[in-house]
């Protein structure tokens, strides 16, 4: 288990696969008693690039059992898989490919392995992605890139793979994990 997360009064997480021979399997609880139920599961590293790629550092929804999305960020954080949950049921995945700011899409480059992107969606469904590689971007449902949040906000490290977005009062505030590296 590599994620987890509420969803609609049940919990949700999900399996790293990180190659053609790994499955990557989503769970769910449906209370703090139960066991785990295999909501849905893909072969071939979730069929990403031929299995190459890996998908499950980071697990996320939206709406409901009877109309609902789950939501988890590939390796590299390139692409987003977008699982429809119709009744219940956790249906075929659809592939959001993320852009950078002149509209090409991204590159598998300087990834970490994990396909450990944080990632939080809005109610509009522009959704915010943080990897360790960069600072949080703000995106349209598309995978089209809208901003990118200032990385001297988050100080000198600008990777992280933790996210969330809040009001408080009248402002909006984007928290963003962020390490360093070395001893």
């Amino acid at each position: 288990l590599s994620a987890v997360y509420f969803f609609d009064g049940k919990l949700i997480g999900c399996n790293i696969a990180a190659g053609a021979s790994y499955t990557f399997t989503i769970y769910k609880w449906d209370s703090d008693n139960a066991d785990a139920t295999i909501i849905r599961q893909d072969t071939k590293g979730a069929n990403l690039d031929g299995g190459a790629t890996a998908i499950g550092g980071s697990i996320y929804a939206t709406g409901t059992w009877t109309s609902g999305k789950i939501w988890c960020v590939t390796n590299g954080a390139t692409t987003v898989k977008v699982y429809p949950v119709t009744n219940g049921t956790v249906g075929d995945a659809q592939t959001i490919t993320l852009k950078d700011a002149k509209g090409a899409a991204l590159e598998y480059k300087n990834a970490d392995g994990r396909g450990s992107a944080g990632i939080f969606v809005e109610a509009d469904g522009t959704f915010w992605l943080n990897n360790m590689n960069g600072a949080p971007i703000h995106y349209k449902a598309d995978g089209t890139y809208i901003e990118a949040m200032n990385k001297d906000a988050v100080g000198a490290s600008v990777g992280g793979t933790g996210i969330s977005v809040a009001s408080f009062g009248s402002k909006r505030y984007l928290a963003s994990t962020t390490y360093t590296t070395g001893s």
